[in-house]
This record gives structure tokens, C-alpha cells and sequence, in this order.
């Protein structure tokens, strides 16, 4: 049985950390210094099967040199300053793909954004992350861009929209 735990960093015990981060670091996406990354985050989101970790998502708090550079690679006119969070870490282990568990994943780590915007990253390739995004009210922003960690498909910008009479990056 599958069962999803979202837990703010500062309540997760070493092990779910140490956890989190090696299954994070196997989907080869994730630069050095996650650790401190995760300690960071807003939340962390936990789908286990059984007592195996087997899917992550977080909600970030990005850095902000890496915040604006991905806004400037990927030449939005989105202003950076309007999506203050960013979800990423959204990593489910192969033998677990299918079955939509990734929507739960995002919808937990969005739930703890209380209606601040976030934006996302994905490959220009992975389409089956780009159709989870968009059902989570993100849409495309600005244009693909090479990863400098790796080689492989671009990089492209997803952003939340803003509902309407909602300004962006303001809590509802």
C-alpha cells in the first residue's frame, strides 16, 4: 500500500533526510549540496510503499542567483520576484512509475505553498512531468534552455498562473 507524508524538514528525522536525499540523487538531476538544499525547503513530500521510500517532491526555497538565472535562460518576462518558491525533487523510482502517484506528490508540496506562486523545471523531454505540471496550474514561460550540470534535452521554465484577480506571489 502507498501512503504519502508531507513534513516540514525541521520534522523529519535523520533518516527520512538521509533518505530523501539519496533517492533525490538518483535521478540524476541534483547538484552538490543537496543536503543543505533540503534543510531549507518548505516542505518534503514522502510517497512510500510499504516502508520504502520510493517518490519525493519538495517545495524550495531557491537561492537567489540560481532563481534568476533560470528566469534569464529561459528569456521570460516573467519577473523572478512573483514565483518565490520552486517545486522540484518530484522523483519517483522506476519500479513505482505509472499509476498517476506523482499528482499526489505535487498537489502535497503545493499544499504547503499556502497560495504563494511557485515555478518548476522539467526537460524539455519529459512529457509525462510536463502533463502533471500543467494539471497543477503551471504553464510553460519563456524558451528552452541547456542544463550546464548536463548534457541531454533543454531545460524549460514552468510557472504557476495566477488565478484570476489574484497578484502573483500574494497569498490568498
Amino acid at each position: 500500500m502507498y501512503r504519502i507524508v508531507s513534513k516540514k524538514p525541521s520534522d523529519c528525522s535523520s533518516s527520512e533526510l538521509e533518505q530523501f536525499v539519496k533517492l533525490v540523487m538518483a535521478g540524476g538531476e541534483v547538484a552538490s549540496g543537496l543536503p543543505a538544499r533540503v534543510q531549507k525547503a518548505v516542505s518534503l513530500v514522502m510517497l512510500f510503499k510499504d516502508e520504502e521510500l520510493v517518490g519525493t517532491a519538495g517545495l524550495k526555497r531557491p537561492e537567489t542567483d540560481y532563481h534568476n538565472k533560470v528566469f534569464r535562460e529561459a528569456r521570460t518576462d516573467k519577473p523572478p520576484a512573483e514565483f518565490p518558491f520552486e517545486l522540484g525533487w518530484v522523483y519517483i523510482a522506476p519500479d513505482h512509475r505509472g499509476g498517476k502517484r506523482a499528482t499526489p506528490l505535487i498537489e502535497a508540496a503545493m499544499d504547503s505553498s499556502e497560495g504563494v506562486l511557485a515555478f518548476a523545471t522539467a526537460r524539455e523531454n519529459n512529457e509525462a512531468m510536463h502533463h502533471f505540471l500543467k494539471n497543477a496550474g503551471f504553464v510553460l514561460s519563456g524558451v528552452p534552455y541547456a542544463s550546464r550540470q548536463n548534457a541531454g534535452p533543454k531545460i524549460v521554465l514552468f510557472v504557476q498562473d495566477a488565478p484570476d484577480g489574484k497578484v502573483a506571489g500574494q497569498a490568498v
